[in-house]
Parts: structure tokens; sequence; C-alpha cells
């Protein structure tokens, strides 16, 4: 089974998934997979589009290269990767 979990960065523009099988006993499918999103939130509030416009005119980026979290999700992401750790590390024989 497919287990996924969203992290939000705190700008509300970038995420990261945590995502592995649990329960499956084929090493092929004993890996965590860490994805990055960007633009994550579908709508960014005034306040976010007054940023977006000044980091282009400053810095000339669209996007931002950091994804920030408050240290609760960061505590949410070290315990999902901890989880599916235990999930897909095999058991000592």
């Amino acid at each position: 089974m497919l287990k996924i979990k969203m992290i939000p960065c705190t700008c509300r523009g970038h995420a990261i998934q945590v995502a592995w099988f649990s329960e499956d006993k084929d090493p092929d499918y004993q890996d965590i997979y860490l994805t990055f999103f960007t633009s994550y939130h579908p709508y960014y509030s005034l306040w976010d589009k007054i940023k977006l416009v000044w980091k282009i005119l400053i810095h000339g980026e669209t996007e931002g290269n950091d994804i920030t979290l408050t240290n609760d999700d960061a505590k949410v992401l070290v315990a999902e990767i901890n989880c599916a750790l235990k999930e897909v590390t095999p058991a000592p024989q």
C-alpha cells in the first residue's frame, strides 16, 4: 500500500512529499521517495503576490530555491521519514 505525506513550505508555494510502500516485501519497493513541489498552494494571497513581484524585480527569479519548514513541520517530516524507514527496512533474520 502506498503511503503519502505532504509537508507544505511556510511560503505556501512549495511542498515536500514523502512516499513509500508499506507492507510490501518486494525489495524493489523498499525505497522512500522525496518529491519537491513548487506552486503547491492553488492560490497566492495579495501579500504573497507582492513578495513574488519583489523577488522578480530585485533578483530576477520567479521560483524560490528554498523550502522553509516550521519547527513543527520539520518534526513531522522527520517522523514520516522514520516511519517509512521502519516500514520498508527488512526485519533482521
